[in-house]
């Protein structure tokens, strides 16, 4: 009997992890933590096991690291991401992922890690299964984005596109010429995190506190209040964080004036409003799951 074997898109982020399939979907932090026996016996987040080991899913640190897939969390967040884009006889996986376009030099070191590592047994919801990924094809970030013809329709003919994905450590910029072939792209070091640690700083400093990054995140987003005082200060820490990155990739951008802007990533909506009054021409989509969904219609497409 032939096996069935089902096409995902996987976008692992710093901040999010978001997977598609054609059967499902899941959208999750980018946070894992190991069960402990007590308090988190009381956890409202979901509990899975992988080879045994029982985890979290959005409870512990942020991991921050350059080289996504090097992450200590990231085979367990991209097996989670799997199972839950999948039905429950879906273990059979064809994996289209991605990297920044400046480390893409390295995406055979990236594959080989995913496809020594392509067996995991995982319990979700008291199912077992067994998840194999068989093929396995690493595209650059935003690349993608080319088999969505909602967003192509909205671009202007015939120039240069610069795609701008404002996420967790990095935004990272891709460029393509006139035709929509992958021309340049490189990485800033600048992201989200960096707008939560000026925030981070203020509060603690303001209000005699030890806020972590993953609480200062809760507050920002207006999902943990703040007791001891306003953040009113906030305006002023997103003008800060969007001029220092706006100024990032003036100084590093080429015809920036005569290239179609299109900003995606957990960041599109802080800093698209100040690029579209900079450089008219700019769009923005603050739809997350856009790549992973280009990521999927790849994968439909290789593997048919």
């Amino acid at each position: 009997m032939s096996k069935n074997i089902v096409n995902v898109g996987v976008d692992i982020g710093n901040l999010t992890t978001i997977s598609i399939s054609n059967n499902g979907s899941c959208i999750c932090e980018s946070r894992i933590k190991k069960c402990e026996k007590g308090l988190d016996d009381f956890s409202q987040n979901q509990k899975f096991t992988i080879d045994g080991e029982d985890y979290l899913i959005g409870e512990g640190k942020y991991e921050n690291e350059l080289l996504k897939y090097k992450k200590d969390n990231y085979l367990i967040l991209l097996y989670y991401c799997i199972a839950n884009a999948t039905k429950d006889t879906e273990n059979n996986i064809n994996l289209v992922t991605c990297c920044p376009v400046n480390q893409y030099k390295k995406k055979d070191e990236m594959e080989d890690y995913i496809k020594k590592n392509n067996k995991r047994i995982i319990i979700i919801n008291g199912i077992k299964r067994s998840v194999v990924i068989e093929n396995v094809t690493i595209l650059p970030e935003s690349y993608s984005i080319k088999s969505i013809s909602s967003i192509m329709n909205k671009l202007n003919k015939n120039v240069d596109t610069m795609v701008i994905d404002v996420g967790g450590n990095t935004s990272d910029v891709t460029v393509y010429d006139n035709k929509m072939q992958l021309k340049d792209g490189f990485s800033i070091r600048l992201g989200l995190f960096n707008l939560y640690n000026y925030c981070r700083e203020y509060l603690n400093t303001t209000y005699d506190l030890s806020l972590s990054l993953e609480q200062t995140k809760r507050i920002f987003d207006n999902e943990e209040y703040l007791l001891v005082g306003d953040f009113k200060y906030k305006e002023e820490l997103v003008k800060k964080f969007i001029v220092n990155l706006v100024n990032e990739i003036k100084g590093q951008a080429n015809n920036i004036k005569n290239s179609n802007i299109f900003i995606i990533g957990g960041g599109a909506k802080i800093i698209s409003p100040t690029m579209k009054k900079i450089y008219q021409q700019t769009i923005s989509s603050e739809d997350i799951t856009l790549q992973a969904q280009g990521l999927l219609n790849i994968a439909n497409k290789l593997y048919k």
